[in-house]
């Protein structure tokens, strides 16, 4: 790729100019006025204002903003999570039908899952919509991001940009994109459709390993999560951090089982006290068969609800295990920075 991905001339965001010096960018001078490079004030990151353009802070921030490692780790599993489409994204307004809530979520890998009645989506960066950034720091050989990075960095950005094609279609998904702050306040339908239809051109080929997939199940990433990343979620976002809220999911699901059991084992008690043992003579009628799987599944209701407490207290305590641990490490860390700035001190 040798230009950015739309042109000059419809960029949203115009904050940014090349300048003369290599991979070097200028705050945007106004019409007509002559531009000395030694006098303009010092470039930021546009929207970033805390990030100074040119500095390492710089690319670390936007590989925060753009990279989805966690998500590109699970995409052969992503055929479990969502649609094997990389279009199936529903439009804003069509999200609202479904009965869905948009959140505001800065995590890139939030971006376009749900879960329930709420649907994540990441803002778009400003630096994003600026030609100039993404000539160089994306584009040219000469950027200051390494090649692979770059090249990473690159894809991310194609995908997460492909994916406001589909959700802003119409011009209600354009309101309701202005309400929710996902977009600048100071475009209009037609500029912020040329801009983003730039990127809805781009193939699977093209983009990271997550954008090959639409929509997907936060439920589903949360699940798979503790199979392929070993942790117990793929991202916290239900209130349940509390030790009581969180066992208390598991409520349901036991109940039912506890439930089935009792019926079961009131209906075999029945039939016992219909059809009683004959005194070791055998039954020709086939009852002996059922009274041995009578007192088989009676053992098995015995073992099951004693499995299910004591995962439960385990569970409990690995969480406080986990707490503990989580505490002791920083303090210990606190600590021996607290030893470190003093040492030096005294020597």
């Amino acid at each position: 790729m040798e230009e950015p991905p739309f042109p000059q001339n419809i960029e949203l965001n115009a904050e940014l100019q090349e300048s003369s010096a290599p991979f070097s960018l200028h705050p945007r001078t106004k019409a007509g006025s002559q531009t000395n490079f030694n006098d303009v004030p010092v470039a930021l990151l546009p929207g970033r204002p805390l990030f100074e353009l040119g500095t390492q802070e710089v690319v670390s921030h936007i590989s925060d903003e753009l990279l989805t490692p966690d998500l590109d780790q699970l995409a052969p599993l992503l055929w479990l999570v969502g649609t094997q489409r990389s279009d199936h994204i529903s439009p804003l307004h069509h999200q609202i039908v479904k009965g869905r809530q948009i959140i505001i979520a800065e995590k890139i890998e939030l971006h376009c899952t749900w879960i329930l009645d709420r649907v994540f989506l990441k803002p778009v960066p400003a630096f994003l919509m600026s030609w100039a950034f993404w000539q160089t720091y994306l584009i040219s050989d000469n950027s200051p991001i390494p090649t692979n990075l770059r090249d990473s960095l690159r894809r991310g950005a194609l995908g997460y940009l492909r994916t406001y094609f589909y959700l802003i279609r119409y011009p209600s998904d354009f309101r309701l994109a202005m309400e929710h702050h996902l977009i600048p306040e100071d475009t209009t339908f037609e500029k912020c459709s040329q801009f983003f239809a730039r990127f809805g051109e781009r193939l699977d080929e093209e983009v990271s390993p997550r954008y090959s997939y639409g929509e997907l199940r936060l439920g589903r990433l949360n699940f798979w999560a503790k199979f392929a990343l070993h942790r117990f979620a793929f991202q916290k976002v239900q209130m349940h951090y509390g030790y009581n809220a969180y066992l208390t999911r598991f409520y349901g699901p036991l109940l039912f089982i506890f439930a089935f059991f009792s019926v079961v084992l009131s209906a075999m008690q029945v039939s016992m006290t219909v059809n009683p043992p004959n005194n070791g003579v055998e039954d020709p009628t086939g009852w002996d068969v059922f009274r041995g799987v009578c007192r088989w599944f009676s053992i098995l209701a015995i073992i099951l609800p004693s499995l299910a407490l004591l995962a439960l207290l385990t569970t409990f305590l690995y969480m406080i295990g986990r707490e503990t641990t989580f505490a002791l490490r920083h303090l210990w860390k606190n600590k021996a920075k607290s030893n470190g700035d003093i040492q030096p001190s005294k020597a």
